[in-house]
């Protein structure tokens, strides 16, 4: 990690921690009577925003990767090598241990989501939301993997082809033709489609966050514009927070259901929100509260193995719920021990899987440096 920035690793961590507690922590009413437990897991429902810091964190990433190397020679073979040598080895490996299980795991949707395994080969599985055929939720996570492999497929053209100040323009408008589309839809289209699948899991329509990072991360390549970033970063971290409070308290605050303001203008609030929060990370005071929780150590661990974590949390999950619904027993106990096995079994994988297949993937990014 000599050459990482800790807070990068840090934020990584909190939006692995939101993803899996929303997946694991909200299922208390499965396991016990107990009221005070399950309102503490229906507090993580709002978990899922997890998925967007991810995206934001990592159009950043990667913009800034492609914008110091779009001179070099090597550059396409280069970026599409070592992002293969990221994300295939463990997502294929996942896809041939879990599919094969899925008719036991999931009854109910196990079967049909085997039979779209194409999709999820070329990262098309988000589509499947979108055109109402829901896959499991032991392999549902992996919709986001394949909005930003879908991106990734085309950002490399474009970042090398447009100078910086082109490549600007570019973003906004394509972030205003979202915003754009969400309102329109809303309001000539709610009623005949499904909206809300339409704007969590369709690709285009799901990019602001990618380019929300990206956009910082051009930011952050000239003084002027990084200078500005460091001085506007603290109120619009406030004034889109509080926006951001407003429109979960107008109604549902799961992302893919029914909520208007969340739909239209509230998934661009939450991309600003957390580019804002990256803006923090990268320019404000060490001191600063902020700062020094994303260089917590324990989030900077969850951080190194957030890849692993996210594609294995799900399936141990639903495995152990399975196991301990059959039990028929519903109490406290059962609900603190099905928790801590997730976590810990999940845990415990993800380092065998840093260890045995991610580390040594990686170590030959440096025939492509």
């Amino acid at each position: 990690m000599d050459n990482r920035i800790r807070e990068l690793d840090g934020i990584r961590g909190i939006a692995i921690l939101l993803v899996m507690c929303t997946h694991l922590l909200k299922r208390a009413n499965y396991l016990t009577g107990n009221a005070a437990l399950i309102a503490f897991g229906e507090l993580f429902r709002i978990g899922w925003v997890g998925v967007d810091l991810f995206f934001v964190l990592s159009g950043y990433l990667i913009t800034s990767i492609l914008l110091k190397t779009r001179q070099e020679e090597q550059y396409y073979k280069n970026f599409y090598a070592r992002r293969i040598l990221r994300i295939f080895p463990l997502y294929y490996v996942t896809l041939l241990i879990i599919f094969p299980l899925l008719p036991a795991l999931d009854k109910s949707l196990g079967p049909q989501t085997q039979a779209a395994w194409p999709l999820f080969l070329v990262y098309l599985q988000n589509w499947l939301y979108v055109f109402g055929r829901e896959p499991s939720n032991v392999v549902g996570v992996t919709w986001s993997l394949a909005i930003e492999e879908q991106f990734y497929l085309l950002w490399p053209f474009i970042v090398q082809k447009m100078e910086r100040r082109q490549l600007t323009r570019f973003i906004l408008v394509f972030l205003a033709l979202i915003l754009a589309a969400r309102l329109g839809l809303a309001f000539s289209a709610r009623g005949l489609i499904n909206l809300a699948d339409l704007y969590y899991y369709a690709s285009f329509i799901h990019f602001d966050g990618l380019l929300m990072g990206a956009l910082l991360a051009l930011a952050m390549n000239s003084d002027f514009w990084r200078e500005w970033v460091r001085r506007q970063a603290g109120w619009i971290f406030w004034a889109s927070l509080a926006a951001l409070i407003l429109i979960f308290a107008s109604g549902s605050v799961n992302a893919n259901l029914d909520n208007l303001p969340l739909m239209t203008i509230g998934y661009s609030l939450l991309a600003l929100f957390f580019t804002a929060c990256l803006a923090l990370a990268l320019t404000g005071e060490k001191i600063n509260p902020l700062r020094r929780l994303f260089a917590n150590r324990g989030l900077i661990f969850f951080g190194k193995y957030s890849y692993a974590l996210y594609l294995f949390h799900l399936p141990v999950g639903i495995f152990l719920l399975n196991l301990f619904w059959a039990s028929g027993r519903k109490n406290a106990i059962i609900w603190l021990s099905y928790s801590a096995l997730s976590f810990g079994i999940t845990i415990f994988l993800a380092l065998i899987s840093w260890n045995l297949l991610e580390k040594r993937a990686l170590s030959l990014k440096k025939y492509f440096e």
